[in-house]
């Protein structure tokens, strides 16, 4: 019985964390109905935003950061990369222009060019990463970004690529828009752009950050309670709490303030909400700040647990998280919490009584089960569609 409640309690532990993750798919589903596959990256890119701050403060100022000013900086990090995602990204999609396909094409030869020029790269170099001296600078020295004589060119080559991709964007883009071929965005193309954009965050991890796993600073000490065979760690009850504290607050976003009044709005119909004065774009944004911040608190939450980082950290957690709002009823943000624990305690129960190796078979097998028994989820309803 003592091994089913130690297993509970790491399960809640990181169910919390999938939740958090799993409320940032829901909002922006909820609005937009698009799965931002991308989010796991931001989580990934909240978590090295703290991280890099924490690092730069010791270094630079010899400073120890806190657990929540290095909170509050990855959540800044991650709410402006969501914001910038949005804009650059999505916002095109909305305008139901030509753009996206043009801007989907950057995206894919963004990525197919950063890894081409992490493949090319050598002793640690990565090829055309003009950001590799701060990073190297902001982190330690055990940094697996290295300067080497005769980088610079290859950088320049890089900005000189980047900046003619940019040109051709836009001279192909403001043709389209000049011979007004309106052209729908269907749910195809939001799918491969928010695809393109997560491996292109991914890549870009890679190229700021180096391969190798960082060790996240110990922010908050690990201290044990002990009740007979069963150990409850404070840094499981902090992360729990954080969920609860962050789904209270997000509530009172929702149901309490103007801008949760206007994403109610938009989530029901963005034409009237338009009509009835509600700024679409500004609201929209607002959601993927939330959603985002969201993410990075769950990265912070998940470091500081188990302690090793890396660029490729949010593809896995992004994944169970995206089963957790589809079993909890994607759109549904009570439901995402829910879902998330209960992916957290099958996940934590299939290890200790099955074999760690299953644990991925068995969440994703979870997702073709509700699939098949209930598509909307537990708490999820049934939509109608307009013809």
């Amino acid at each position: 019985m003592s091994e089913f409640i130690q297993q509970l309690i790491n399960g809640i532990a990181l169910g919390s964390i999938y939740g958090l993750i799993a409320v940032g798919y829901t909002i922006v589903y909820g609005i937009l109905g698009l799965i931002n596959f991308a989010h796991g990256e931001i989580y990934m890119m909240g978590t090295f935003s703290a991280f890099l701050a924490v690092q730069f403060a010791k270094s630079k100022f010899g400073w120890e950061m806190g657990f929540f000013p290095a909170l509050l900086i990855g959540m800044l990090g991650a709410a402006v990369l969501g914001v910038a995602i949005e804009r650059i990204a999505y916002r095109p999609l909305r305008a139901k222009s030509a753009v996206p396909a043009v801007m989907l094409g950057l995206i894919g030869g963004g990525a197919a060019f950063m890894l081409l020029g992490g493949i090319m790269g050598h002793a640690g170099v990565h090829f055309g990463n003009p950001l590799a001296l701060f990073v190297s600078t902001s982190v330690s020295s055990s940094s697996a970004v290295e300067k080497v004589e005769g980088a610079q060119i290859p950088a320049l080559v890089s900005l000189a690529v980047w900046a003619m991709l940019a040109f051709g964007v836009y001279r192909l883009s403001k043709e389209k828009l000049a011979q007004r071929k309106k052209l729908k965005a269907g749910t195809l193309t939001a799918l491969l752009t928010a695809l393109g954009v997560s491996l292109l965050l991914q890549n870009l991890g890679i190229q700021m950050f180096g391969a190798t796993p960082k060790s996240f600073p110990p922010l908050v000490e690990f201290y044990p309670y002990e009740f007979g065979s069963i150990i409850l760690a404070n840094q499981d009850m902090l992360i729990f709490g954080a969920m609860v504290v962050s789904m209270v607050v997000l509530q009172l976003i929702i149901y309490k303030t103007k801008i949760g009044k206007a994403m109610r709005a938009v989530a029901v119909d963005q034409d009237a909400a338009r009509l009835m004065g509600v700024r679409l774009d500004f609201t929209i944004s607002c959601a993927f700040a939330i959603g985002s911040s969201l993410a990075a608190i769950a990265g912070v939450l998940y470091a500081i647990r188990y302690t090793k980082i890396d660029p490729l950290m949010g593809a896995l957690p992004g994944a169970k998280a995206f089963v957790a709002a589809v079993l909890g009823g994607i759109g549904n943000i009570p439901g995402a919490v829910v879902g998330g624990l209960i992916m957290g305690v099958t996940e934590a129960l299939v290890v200790g009584y099955v074999s760690s190796t299953l644990r991925d078979a068995f969440a994703f097998g979870i997702l073709i089960l509700i699939l098949l028994v209930k598509p909307t989820g537990l708490m999820g309803s049934n939509q109608p569609e307009k013809v």
